[in-house]
């Protein structure tokens, strides 16, 4: 049995806020363990529950928000983008769920980055 662990063994290429990287290091402990889904509408019920566990807040909502349990530091740490979660994090692990890749050229990196 392949487990989702596999599919985030790798980190996205960007996270957008500085809290990302902690919520991503938190999910893939909450998650990791499961099987890897069957499809895309698996994987995306997995990790927004996952999401909403541990922010307190729904993947689908929108603006920044700060938890302090995920602050490493830094005037921004603990801030979380629901919305880049939910378009460009779930994107890319739906990406490589189909076998496939996706690199910083891509247009929803690009939107996010500027």
């Amino acid at each position: 049995m392949t487990l989702l662990l596999n599919l985030m063994k790798e980190s996205p290429l960007s996270f957008y806020t500085r809290g990302g990287r902690e919520l991503w290091d938190a999910i893939k402990i909450d998650i990791g363990n499961q099987p890897i889904p069957n499809n895309s509408r698996e994987l995306k019920s997995i990790f927004s529950k996952s999401f909403k566990n541990i922010t307190g807040h729904d993947i689908e909502s929108r603006g920044i928000f700060h938890l302090e349990s995920l602050n490493s530091g830094g005037m921004s740490g603990g801030q979380i983008s629901p919305e880049f979660f939910n378009e460009v994090i779930l994107f890319w692990l739906e990406t490589k769920l189909k076998g496939q890749k996706i690199d910083s050229t891509h247009p929803l990196f690009i939107k996010w980055s500027s």
